[in-house]
């Protein structure tokens, strides 16, 4: 009918004129690389990439969890942490181990091992890095998302928990005086937690090291291994480090 053949002519300069303004846009606007994830992506049927995990984020997400579990409240000798990962991201992770170097670091021990009581069961290697200096953890570890914390101030709160002190200069500058009516300002106690390893100004004599594991084909189909970290850390009150299991309250 005569209604139907103008309604659909009407659709056709519709999409011609859609289609005219999407490319008038296109020049105008410059293309927009893909991000880079360091791993293959997925396609889906639609033909747009799913999103993927890129090495910075992944690699911000470790330093994230050291950070939380240097904490005051509890010992300074922590379960190893336990993450699983690409081959390629920890190969990204072995260059800063080696400082970029043209030559890798090779690994302070290595150890072939059998796994019966945890799966998956089988015959695994592991491989490890002793890191021996804070400076070296810090060039591993530090991200421009999120940096690492060699060392942490808390604040004692009432109910005899501890909390992370405020970072904001202003607000930590108050903080460290308690103010009472009528009395000069008191110093409040400095309680910190830091990350051992090796010598520093608290332990001029520390040995301890900061040891990465690596045991790969933990998931051989999609090459992916197992990453553990162990450390330890300590506590200082007004600047004497005190024993783990003797915490001012």
């Amino acid at each position: 009918s005569p209604a139907t053949d103008v309604t659909g002519m009407k659709r056709k300069l519709e999409d011609q004129v859609e289609a005219e303004d999407a490319m008038v846009i296109s020049r105008h606007l410059p293309s927009l690389p893909l991000p880079s994830c360091g791993m293959k992506h997925d396609i889906i049927s639609s033909g747009s990439p799913q999103p993927c995990l890129g090495f910075q984020t992944w690699l911000a997400s470790i330093t994230e969890r050291i950070n939380q579990t240097m904490h005051y409240q509890f010992p300074g000798n922590p379960d190893p942490l336990v993450f699983t990962a690409p081959e390629s991201f920890f190969e990204c992770l072995r260059d800063r181990i080696s400082l970029n170097g043209k030559k890798k670091r090779l690994p302070n021990n290595v150890v072939t091992f059998v796994r019966r009581d945890a799966l998956p069961v089988g015959t695994f290697s592991k491989f490890t890095w002793n890191i021996t200096t804070l400076t070296h953890v810090q060039q591993i570890f530090d991200t421009p998302q999120v940096p690492l914390l060699v060392e942490k101030v808390f604040v004692a709160n009432k109910d005899g928990t501890y909390s992370p002190a405020p970072s904001n200069p202003e607000t930590d500058s108050i903080d460290k005086f308690s103010k009472l009516p009528g009395k000069l300002k008191i110093k409040a106690h400095e309680m910190k937690t830091f990350l051992r390893v090796g010598s520093s100004n608290l332990e001029p004599g520390g040995k301890s090291t900061f040891d990465i594991e690596w045991i790969p084909d933990i998931l051989p189909t999609v090459n992916m291994g197992e990453l553990r970290i162990r450390f330890c850390y300590g506590h200082s009150w007004n600047g004497k480090i005190l024993e783990t299991s003797s915490k001012i309250r």
